[in-house]
């Protein structure tokens, strides 16, 4: 590895920024020319733009023509710190800093750190209504950096692997979403229509947080775990608490119960449901929260779950939610509350079908967070000068390629298990072995 040291962009670069061409002259914006602004700053590549400028109008404005790979940054507001990188040559307005890299500095790498560091430069913000920085206050940014190209290359080509397969999977979590949405809209249309007070028995919960003795010792379901959770099962992390006995009959929750969110700060919070898996252990329903209870001859508690779920269901709840700065629903409005119901075999083909479509949904947010996480591992030791990550999961997906690359190339450091885990594969025993050091409960697998 070669020696890490640090550097001011100015040090290893340059900046610079675009402008806007004047808006009385309309035709200045029919042209080819692309013209980025910062609300196209999403830290990715920008390969077209909303907006395009003619040659006349780059003459007669302050914008610049910037090549093919500069990187750009926004300065103001709310998307301060923000990234991208151009892959077309384009114009910017005059709050997007571009800024370019010496020969010797690998501009890819460079765009990492950046984007590694932005709480860092959010910070040094300033301005009366919104934040803002400056080319000068970027221009001063620190930064320790590889003195080899070639090794920062190599970091970069790491994090873009990691960022490839976040990018993925946020597209299928993007396509599995809207999938489920139109079963929603198919598949629950359909079937009587019939108010909640028809469905079951609606009860509106008043067990606070409180502990008190003499009292039955129970776990609270409470506002956070219903609007986060759209199962509540016997393995999430229940708040303690404790209730009357008479209170334990009236809320305890069984399966089938469908909660939901019937007070918060705002009228969109409000009717968001879960549904009750299972017969959790001294589970009872929290403040801030009404259940329903299905009359099971008749009606599926997954089905009006996902009835809850429907467009027209959040109208209405929207709707009726009555308050200022704090919005509840009250019990009549609750009752009256309509879903569309079939006979209660259809409700339990649908509630699969759908059930599955969550179960979908639910894997590809698992994985997703494991890239971000190991994304998030990927962080620039600069004292050490390699790289340290997190490892989860098998071998025959990105996260162990992404592995193999970190020890190939000499930046990984990673938990005890990863070598436990893995040193019973040979081919890992023939390349890494002689690399591991251990310290402590940490295992360091590095070339230096």
């Amino acid at each position: 590895m070669s020696e890490w040291i640090e550097k001011k962009i100015s040090e290893i670069g340059n900046t610079s920024s675009g402008g806007t061409p004047s808006r009385a002259i309309p035709s200045y914006f029919t042209g080819n020319i692309p013209w980025v602004t910062t609300s196209e700053l999403n830290d990715n590549y920008i390969n077209d733009t909303i907006e395009k400028i003619t040659v006349e109008a780059l003459y007669n404005s302050s914008a610049k023509l910037f090549p093919k790979g500069t990187i750009l940054m926004a300065m103001y507001g709310a998307t301060i710190g923000k990234l991208g990188i151009l892959d077309i040559e384009a114009t910017t307005n005059q709050a997007c800093c571009a800024l370019f890299f010496n020969e010797d500095i690998d501009s890819l790498f460079m765009y990492h750190l950046l984007l590694y560091s932005r709480a860092k430069i959010i910070e040094l913000g300033s301005g009366a209504g919104q934040s803002n920085i400056s080319q000068k206050i970027i221009r001063e940014l620190k930064f320790k950096i590889p003195t080899s190209i070639i090794e920062q290359q190599k970091i970069a080509e790491i994090l873009t692997t990691a960022d490839k397969a976040i990018t993925a999977s946020r597209a299928l979590l993007e396509k599995y979403t809207a999938v489920k949405l139109g079963l929603l809209q198919d598949l629950l249309g359909n079937g009587k229509p019939t108010k909640l007070i028809k469905v079951g028995k609606i009860i509106v919960s008043g067990v606070d947080k409180h502990i008190h003795q003499n009292e039955i010792p129970v776990r609270l379901c409470n506002y956070m775990d219903v609007y986060n959770n759209r199962y509540i099962t016997d393995d999430l992390p229940f708040s303690k608490g404790s209730v009357k006995s008479s209170e334990f009959k009236r809320f305890a929750l069984r399966d089938g119960d469908v909660i939901f969110t019937k007070d918060s700060e705002t009228p969109n919070d409000i009717g968001i449901p879960a549904v009750v898996c299972g017969n959790p252990k001294s589970l009872v329903c929290g403040y801030h929260l009404a259940m329903l209870r299905p009359f099971k001859d008749k009606y599926s508690g997954k089905f009006v779950m996902f009835a809850l779920q429907t467009q027209n269901c959040k109208n209405y709840f929207g709707v009726m939610a009555t308050g200022m700065t704090r919005f509840g629903m009250k019990i009549e409005s609750i009752e009256n509350q309509v879903i569309f119901a079939p006979p209660l075999a259809e409700q339990q083909r649908i509630a699969e079908i759908l059930t599955a479509a969550d179960n979908r949904i639910t894997a590809e947010q698992k994985h997703l967070a494991k890239l971000e996480k190991i994304k998030l591992g990927l962080m620039l030791d600069n004292r050490r000068g390699f790289l340290l990550i997190y490892y989860f999961g098998g071998t025959n997906n990105v996260f162990f390629r992404i592995i193999c690359k970190l020890v190939k190339n000499g930046f990984i450091q990673t938990a005890q298990n990863f070598y436990r885990r893995f040193s019973s594969y040979p081919c890992f025993r023939r390349n890494f072995a002689d690399k591991i050091v251990f310290h402590g409960r940490t295992c360091f697998l590095s070339i230096r």
